[in-house]
């Protein structure tokens, strides 16, 4: 099984919505579609809503999006350096119950975006 058994379910939760995200019950042929699935080690659930809510409730996975998208904005992987800045905005986006537009938001306001990109288009520009 290897890696699958850790993303099939997510696949499972999905089902529901095809390749454009339009929900859809039934397939084709008019069988309704299975999404009920349960995370490798881990709890059930029956829907896309009750899956998503289970990821919100992990704070492992505040962190996994916060870092992956950290990663695209700065071009680059996190450095120790950025760590308080990734902590903060972690806590930030849980506290306040954000949405995925927030979390992009407190990234690229956050100093670490807004300096390097400074510099990077100095450095660009031919600046010092």
């Amino acid at each position: 099984l290897g890696c699958h058994k850790f993303i099939n379910p997510i696949g499972i939760g999905l089902q529901k919505f095809d390749s454009y995200g339009v929900y859809r019950p039934y397939d084709e042929n008019g069988v309704d579609i299975f999404s009920v699935g349960q995370f490798y080690n881990g709890p059930s659930f029956d829907s896309a809503i009750a899956m998503s809510d289970i990821l919100k409730s992990d704070d492992r996975m505040a962190r996994c999006t916060t870092e992956t998208l950290f990663r695209y904005a700065h071009r680059r992987a996190p450095t120790i350096n950025d760590a308080k800045y990734i902590d903060n905005i972690v806590v930030q986006w849980q506290l306040q119950n954000l949405g995925l537009k927030d979390l992009i938001t407190l990234i690229v306001t956050s100093p670490s975006f807004t300096h390097s990109a400074a510099s990077t288009l100095t450095n660009e520009l031919g600046g010092e």
